[in-house]
């Protein structure tokens, strides 16, 4: 019998986090990070699904938290559209300056900002005229 493959979780977290069943996710998640999938752990598309629900949703935190710990305790390095939707939650927060300084930090690591990248700068601050800097 074969086991699934990464790709079958990620499919699984992106499902449960589009239904808005973010716990469900996160359990998903745990089972990676703790190695219960025998050989598999999370990628950058693994985070990148949390930080864009996390953006989606204005959770500025939660996704810093989930960039953190993508970065930071699993070293994978972040896209353009990690950096994208880092950058969209903090604005979508109320944070544009958040997002700025995501957007300088993104720069000074090395990773080109992309039309997405300004797109969703821009539209996040429309959306929310309570942004300040």
């Amino acid at each position: 019998i074969a086991q699934p493959d990464l790709y079958c979780y990620n499919e699984l977290i992106f499902t449960f986090l589009t239904c808005g069943k973010r716990k469900n996710a996160l359990h998903v998640l745990e089972n990676l990070r703790r190695g219960q999938t025998l050989y598999l752990k999370p990628n950058f598309i693994t985070y990148g699904m949390f930080i864009r629900n996390s953006a989606l949703r204005g959770e500025a935190e939660e996704a810093r938290e989930m960039f953190n710990e993508m970065t930071v305790v699993h070293k994978i390095e972040p896209t353009a559209q990690t950096y994208a939707s880092l950058i969209e939650a903090y604005v979508k927060s109320g944070d544009l300056k958040g997002g700025l300084d995501v957007l300088e930090e993104m720069k000074s690591r090395g990773v080109q900002p992309t039309d997405e990248t300004f797109r969703r700068l821009r539209d996040a601050a429309l959306q929310n005229s309570n942004a300040s800097l």
